[in-house]
């Protein structure tokens, strides 16, 4: 029996041990997280320049909401509203149901102040709602979800919650019934659904996807049909969703209106009400049937693959090119015959409540003419409002080249400019909008050099050129009469820009056929040991013998891991570079020109610092610069490895340099401390998703969000935002959609351009992301991504390559994923060959989210162009960089080389750039935010030791040798 109790408390102490080993273990893994998730980031959000910031954004946000909703459906005006008294349906236009956000990075948690939900927005605007129905609605159900993936759950009472008593009273209330549908996603909850999961115990409805209505919505609609003369439905989604339900001539009006953010509600009760015109437009085609997308058989990862199949061919670039082909000529369904009955609505359509005519004013090469290499074309419209009210309104540029048969793929219309008016009043013309497109603007990516002039590059075939002036993707614009909606124009003779044309750095490819990246091709042609498995990928010359099936998995698995497992070795070096070199350049001192402390530059000695401006101007306007090289030389080894290794949501602070430390947090829908901290006070702006900032259609709202990103960083001491997201919305089914813009790269990369040079303005660097290849909807760690070169070019990297020519982006994020099967941080092709070299992009490059383990190896994304890691626990890293390896010290020195250019060129550009046009601008300062205490440390050494001292007592007491009773001396009566 003593034994038993021997071995019971023993295996009770050495579990209690094991137990305080593995959680030291784990505290010091991650005590960064820990300390800002018990102790906050640091950052003050009391400052009268945080506030005023805070102010202007809030407007800025019912701005973007305002010019971001889209009209799609408005039968004989029944919007705007007649009538201030409405009946509200839909669990989702509920204060808990009703989505100011999504889920993820993207996401933003909102303070209760400054939360303005979609009936609030209603009261604010004047609007009175019937609250028995809402009353019906929160007792079905008041949880608080929260954003998390049990939001995904649909939520809508049966019809037997509708009863006749509150039908009848609805009724009396108001004609008017206002029906809100929400869809929600978002990051690491998965791809959207293809079945409807159900709340209350409901069983999962398996005949219908996600993005579809539910039944219960469906009887909904038809209660509300029967019962009201005027239904509008408002469209409160993350994602494109089905809305053939719309057709239904019951209902009056629709309204898309997206993810609103923190108070753009105020906005959607605005245009119910007239006082905002309606002047968003569409950034997705919306399909009747998303399965018609060539890109639904592969949108989800296979084994670890994805195949983009469909090659150029996404969003209205398939259905446009497929009708041109006439491949919907036998489609014939309840919507209509041919691509009326497969779109319902367009790519960039939008309604307003007025009505416009564009004029071509001027064109500096005529119609007609010939185009040549370096043709620079300018046109001038006018566009007057013929309507009767003030209002904005969106002109697309589309070309159109010449296809030949078999050759360069080519989709039938390309949209490659956009303008968007200032707010014209009734019979008011605006003059001198003016858009430029270059011949380079229209040229396509002949990966395979299909015209077999021995080029791989980007190119123009002889013919004609077409630029078309359009409403969307399938409408001419409607000019004042005598106006042409179409410039064309000849060009005589095959161009080729093997230079490129800003840059004059050669361009070629890098991942096509024998000489790829990695031995193996992007397209993953040579992965299969039967060659009748190798991907086929959609062709113009014959969609429906090409039409996508499923990825076969690639075969030659030892081929896939040769790629794996890639490692970049153009940097290779034998002898150790120069470090410790005293040159004595310092970016910041002490404001009494003393060398600053590592305390100082952290923000934790309260010391105000002085900014080197005559360095830091010689470094940002000269990448080359001699200052910059010997400034990288100072560094020692640990300052190498700090920099590289421990850039999770901060950059190092740097004291043999001067370097302050850089706050940097997520987005891309404003600033998100939930990701840091697992909590979020909610004082940052919330501004709507970037869907609904892309359907503004707008450079200059975009910009205003960048400059009051900015402004808000300065105000907080927040130098980097992980933000914009530029990915393309290949599928309707990526549930991080909302995150980007659109389905067009164009659009896409303009939007992010005017964000960047916004924030950039207000002394912000962004880290547009992710690059590249980053279509779905889970984060794609280990995933292989097989496609074209010529579609890698066309529609992933030229957003990428707009925002960093037109935007002067200086930083990126590289993404989970691989580029064919090299993940993306170690692809040197693309992040120093195309990005670096062809783009001229100066600056940093950061991964995401990554400590360093799986395929995101220091090692190899060190050499392959990645400089700095995602890494939010500072000071324990997976993998390391290598201080005896001189090709690791080398390759860390350029690392050091970009993240100092990005602090630099971003600073000078803040302090000199012409504010005198803009409203929102920061104070250039030179605060650092202080790293708050971790008070849990000594805590936890106090417990440590009360619990090791309690468990050596523990022992002592167990394992104490007693005496026998036998033994104990007899004492004798006297």
């Amino acid at each position: 029996m003593k034994l038993k109790w021997k071995i019971l408390n023993l295996g009770s102490i050495a579990l209690i041990g094991s137990g305080l080993i593995v959680g030291n273990v784990i505290a010091a893994r991650y005590a960064p997280i820990i300390t800002t998730a018990l102790s906050g980031t640091g950052v003050s959000f009391d400052t009268n320049e945080f506030k005023q910031a805070a102010a202007q954004s809030n407007e800025l946000c019912q701005d973007i909401e305002g010019e971001g909703i889209v009209m799609l459906k408005n039968v004989d005006n029944a919007l705007p509203l007649s009538t201030k008294k409405v009946n509200v349906f839909g669990w989702g236009a509920t204060n808990q149901g009703f989505l100011l956000s999504g889920i993820g990075s993207g996401s933003s948690t909102i303070s209760d102040d400054k939360k303005v939900t979609f009936l609030e927005g209603l009261k604010d605007d004047g609007f009175e709602y019937n609250q028995d129905l809402i009353d019906m609605y929160n007792n079905y159900d008041s949880t608080d979800y929260g954003y998390t993936s049990s939001r995904m759950k649909l939520i809508e009472p049966d019809s037997s919650y509708y009863t006749n008593d509150l039908i009848d009273n609805a009724k009396s209330f108001s004609d008017v019934a206002l029906v809100v549908i929400s869809r929600v996603s978002g990051e690491n909850v998965g791809e959207v659904p293809t079945t409807q999961p159900k709340s209350h115990g409901q069983a999962t409805d398996t005949t219908r996807n996600y993005l579809q209505i539910s039944a219960e919505e469906e009887d909904l609609l038809n209660l509300v049909e029967s019962n009201f003369s005027k239904v509008v439905v408002i469209i409160n989604s993350t994602n494109t969703m089905e809305l053939g339900f719309l057709n239904n001539s019951k209902i009056s009006a629709a309204l898309n209106v997206g993810i609103p953010g923190q108070s753009g509600a105020v906005s959607i009760a605005k245009v119910l009400s007239g006082e905002i015109n309606p002047s968003g437009h569409l950034t997705d085609t919306v399909p009747y049937d998303i399965s018609s997308s060539p890109s639904y058989s592969n949108y989800r990862v296979i084994d670890s693959n994805i195949g983009y199949l469909e090659d150029i061919y996404v969003g209205y670039k398939w259905y446009e090119t497929a009708n041109e082909e006439g491949y919907f000529d036998d489609v014939t369904n309840d919507y209509g015959t041919g691509y009326d009955g497969v779109v319902q609505y367009p790519f960039g359509y939008g309604l307003s409540y007025t009505n416009f005519e564009w004029g071509l004013t001027n064109v500096s090469i005529p119609s007609g003419s010939d185009l040549h290499k370096d043709s620079d074309i300018e046109l001038t419209f006018s566009c007057t409002n013929t309507g009767t009210k003030a209002g904005k309104d969106v002109m697309g540029i589309y070309y159109t080249a010449p296809y030949i048969d078999g050759e360069i793929e080519k989709s039938s219309i390309n949209l490659v400019q956009y303008a968007k008016t200032a707010e014209i009043d009734p019979g008011q013309t605006q003059t001198d909008i003016v858009v430029d497109v270059s011949a380079y603007d229209m040229a396509s990516f002949d990966s395979y050099d299909d015209n077999d002039n021995g080029y791989t590059t980007w190119e123009l075939d002889p013919g004609t050129y077409t630029i078309k002036f359009m409403s969307d993707s399938h409408t001419a614009k409607t000019m004042a009469q005598g106006n042409v909606n179409s410039v064309s124009y000849n060009l005589p003779e095959t161009v080729v820009y093997d230079k490129d044309p800003i840059t004059g750095q050669e361009v070629t490819d890098r991942f096509t056929g024998e000489e790829a990246y990695s031995g193996v091709p992007l397209d993953g042609s040579t992965l299969y040991k039967d060659s009748s498995d190798a991907p086929v990928y959609l062709s113009r010359s014959d969609f429906k013998k090409t039409y996508p099936k499923t990825l076969v998995t690639p075969t030659d698995t030892v081929e896939v891991k040769k790629a794996n497992n890639y490692v970049n070795d153009s940097f290779n070096q034998t002898e150790m570079p120069d470090f410790n070199v005293k040159n004595g350049l310092y970016l910041a001192t002490k404001s009494d020109g003393k060398k600053a402390s590592l305390k100082d530059l952290n923000g934790s000695s309260g010391t105000t610092l002085t900014y080197n401006d005559d360095l830091i101007s010689s470094i940002a306007q000269d990448y080359d610069s001699q200052d910059l090289a010997n400034l990288v030389d100072e560094m020692s080894k640990d300052d190498l490895e700090n920099l590289v290794e421990n850039a999770g949501f901060k950059t190092q602070a740097i004291e043999s340099i001067g370097l302050p430390q850089q706050y940097c947090f997520d987005g891309p829908a404003g600033f998100n401390e939930n990701t840091q901290t697992g909590v979020s006070s909610g004082e940052w702006t919330a501004f709507p998703d970037e869907t609904v900032i892309g359907q503004t259609w707008s450079k200059y709202i975009a910009k205003q969000m960048g400059l009051s990103m900015g402004a808000e960083g300065q105000a907080t001491g927040i130098s980097g935002w992980y933000a914009p997201g530029v990915n393309i919305h290949r599928s309707p089914f990526n549930g991080r959609n909302y995150e980007y813009y659109s389905e067009d790269s164009v659009l896409n990369g303009y939007m992010a351009a005017n964000v960047i040079e916004g924030a950039k303005a207000n002394g912000v660097h962004c880290y547009l992301k992710h690059l590249a290849l980053s279509e779905e909807g889970d984060n794609p760690r280990n995933v292989n991504t097989w496609t074209t070169e010529q579609a890698l070019r066309e529609i992933y990297l030229k957003p990428f390559e707009i925002a960093v020519k037109d935007g002067g982006a200086n930083g990126l994020m590289t993404a989970f994923n691989s580029v064919g099967g090299v993940w993306s941080g170690a692809n040197y092709a693309m992040n120093d060959e195309i990005v670096r070299d062809e783009w001229g992009f100066r600056g940093s490059i950061i991964t995401d989210w990554s400590d360093g383990s799986g395929n995101m190896t220091i090692h190899s994304g060190i050499r392959g162009g990645n400089d700095i890691w995602l890494n939010p626990n500072i000071g324990n890293i997976s993998s390391k960089l290598d201080t005896t390896d001189p090709t690791d010290i080398y390759c860390a020195k350029i690392a050091a080389k970009n993240v100092i250019y990005t602090f630099a060129n971003t600073y000078w550009y803040a302090k000199n750039y012409d504010h005198s046009n803009d409203e929102v601008v920061a104070q250039i300062g030179t605060e650092v935010v202080a790293t708050p205490f971790a008070w849990w440390i000594p805590v936890l050494v106090v417990v440590d030791g009360l619990v090791v001292g309690g468990l050596a007592t523990w022992t002592y007491f167990v394992l104490r040798k007693k005496k026998d009773k036998k033994d104990k001396p007899k004492i004798e009566a006297k």
